[in-house]
């Protein structure tokens, strides 16, 4: 966050100046709360990052002058493995978003989104919390239906019904987006219980982030 100043800073690294430019006013203009740095190829916003302040989000495009598909995201993840990175982009399908959660975004807004969904989705992502624009990405909870006794389980199930009822419910809460505060909200417990139910739900899906998690139960869905 900007030293001195109550509000967030935002990174919008993006080559067309028409898209670029309509997310920076319309963040500035909805959110009260938003300053925004507008880069126009991925060697500015680097160079951005590396003066300082360092953001509170960035919303990169996948295809810029100086980084192409993932390079730009991995490097920015090596290097400022603290900054929460977001990928605006175009191509919204389920393999690219798939492959953005693997790499380390921790959310992906599709350019096609309406002007409140991608303001909704900013707010989201700096509250902690994961975002994804296709509904089908953010499942209700985990589907575990109790099987005929024949019926094959598969892995991903029996994982999730090792769990304990608790961290089904954080489970759930986790695949709809929600920070740690949040879920601690809606399950009426202290936050540190909610974080060491986190804890042992990345451990038992043997992943680090929450987003992996998220891609892990969307790449089992048709």
């Amino acid at each position: 966050m900007a030293k001195g100043l109550c509000m967030y800073l935002i990174d919008i690294a993006d080559d067309h100046p028409l898209v670029r430019e309509a997310i920076g006013q319309l963040l500035q203009q909805q959110l009260n709360n938003c300053q925004v740095r507008l880069s126009v190829d991925f060697p500015s916003l680097w160079q951005q990052l590396a003066e300082g302040p360092e953001p509170d989000l960035i919303l990169l495009d996948l295809q810029m002058p100086g980084c192409q598909g993932f390079d730009g995201l991995q490097r920015l993840q090596a290097a400022f493995p603290q900054v929460p990175v977001a990928i605006l982009s175009a191509n919204d399908d389920k393999p690219t978003m798939l492959a953005a959660m693997t790499h380390g975004a921790i959310g992906f807004i599709s350019k096609a989104s309406e002007r409140t969904q991608l303001v909704q989705a900013v707010q989201q992502l700096l509250q902690g919390e994961v975002y994804l624009s296709a509904a089908q990405f953010r499942s209700d909870s985990p589907k575990t239906p109790t099987p005929p006794l024949l019926e094959t389980v598969s892995p991903l199930e029996w994982k999730v019904r090792a769990l304990t009822t608790q961290q089904q419910r954080v489970l759930q809460w986790l695949l709809k987006g929600l920070s740690n505060k949040a879920i601690a909200r809606e399950l009426h417990c202290a936050e540190t219980t909610v974080k060491s139910h986190v804890s042992v739900v990345l451990e038992k899906f043997a992943v680090k982030r929450r987003a992996e998690l998220l891609a892990l139960f969307a790449s089992t869905t048709d």
